[in-house]
């Protein structure tokens, strides 16, 4: 995983706390402070960010795939039921099997 990609995971971390800091803190009135406008603003451009590079990345290895060999067998895997397992979840989701299939 690159570099880059880790970083941005960790603000999203990061920024989803400030966000539920602040709407815990100041109830249903935390949608309407400027911070919480700003914190969510910030967040959502990482989370566009990460999926950018995420769609780049996917790009680039299917291109690599198709341009190396012939032929391309697919094994048909049960994401949802893997992802029940709390341990291999968030890197099954980060996985992006879907997208991977339906690029090839």
């Amino acid at each position: 995983m690159p570099d880059n990609l880790k970083r941005l995971y960790k603000r999203i971390k990061h920024y989803q706390r400030m966000l539920a800091r602040k709407s815990v803190v100041n109830g249903k009135r935390a949608t309407k402070s400027n911070n919480y406008v700003k914190t969510r603003a910030k967040l959502q451009r990482d989370y566009r960010k990460v999926a950018n590079i995420q769609h780049d990345i996917m790009q680039k290895f299917t291109t690599q795939l198709v341009e190396e060999y012939d032929k391309i067998v697919i094994e048909d895997l049960a994401v949802k039921q893997m992802q029940m397992t709390h341990v291999a979840s968030k890197g099954l989701q980060r996985s992006m099997f879907g997208y991977f299939r339906q690029i090839l």
